[in-house]
Formats: structure tokens, sequence, C-alpha cells
């Protein structure tokens, strides 16, 4: 069994003690948008990223945080 092709997605916040990396299932070409999920004011949310750099594609590329998007279960619209 192969594993699935990832890469590393390095992910930017202006304060730089909240920057990390994490794999991401890869594609032809780097996303350029990534949400992650996260918690915001207790609830389900999604952090949104931006593509800023992808010199290094196909190992890695950065992102930069562009927002929180917050989920409720009568909310499935997506404005980020």
């Amino acid at each position: 069994m192969t594993a699935a092709p990832v890469f590393r997605a390095i992910l930017l916040h202006d304060e730089e003690a909240r920057d990390r990396a994490v794999l991401v299932p890869a594609a032809t070409i780097p996303p350029a948008r990534l949400r992650i999920p996260t918690v915001y004011a207790g609830a389900a949310a999604c952090d949104v990223y931006e593509l800023v750099d992808d010199t290094d594609w196909p190992e890695q590329a950065m992102f930069r945080h562009a927002g929180v998007n917050p989920r409720t279960t009568n909310d499935r619209s997506d404005p980020a």
C-alpha cells in the first residue's frame, strides 16, 4: 500500500509564534486557498489561508492567514 501524495503547507500568521506547517493532500497545482479546521468562540470553524509562495512546489507552498470562517449547524455558506 502506497501513501497518498502530500505537500508541506507552511501557514503564516501576523504573529510569528502562530506560524506552523501541516501536511496536506497534494494536487497537480498548488491550491490558491486552504481551509484548515479550527475552533472559533467554542464552535467549529475553518482558518482560511491564501497562497503567497509556490516556488518550492510540489514539495511545499506558503500560505498567509486570511481570516476565520465560523460555522454553525444552520450556516452552510462559505464567504471566505
